[in-house]
């Protein structure tokens, strides 16, 4: 999955308010008994890679990727598994994720 997001806000801002967002959702409970484990964040620059575990009952998923800020667009790439992918198709995935970026970015 590849989103790219256009902004206004300059890299740093926009670095800024991605990990602030970030963190928040890693504060919150996650909706329909999905539990998140083994959470992994981490800035090199204007770039952070990121992963964890999404499960519920006996199935879990790991997802992974990027976000590359840039000083007007920023680019988020990941791995999503089949086993979501099977249960969620891709694209309502990457518009609930373009629509949480487009509300950050915003």
């Amino acid at each position: 999955m590849r989103i790219e997001q256009k902004h206004t806000l300059g890299r740093e801002e926009a670095i800024r308010r991605i990990n602030v967002f970030v963190e928040d959702l890693l504060r919150k409970e996650p909706p329909a008994g999905v539990k998140v484990t083994e959470v992994t964040k981490n800035w090199t620059g204007d770039s952070m890679r990121f992963s964890f575990t999404a499960k519920k009952g006996f199935f879990g998923a790991t997802i992974a990727g990027t976000v590359q800020v840039a000083d007007t667009l920023v680019t988020l790439e990941a791995e999503l598994p089949g086993i979501l992918t099977a249960f969620v198709p891709e694209e309502k995935i990457s518009g609930d994720v373009r629509g949480q970026l487009a509300k950050v970015l915003g």
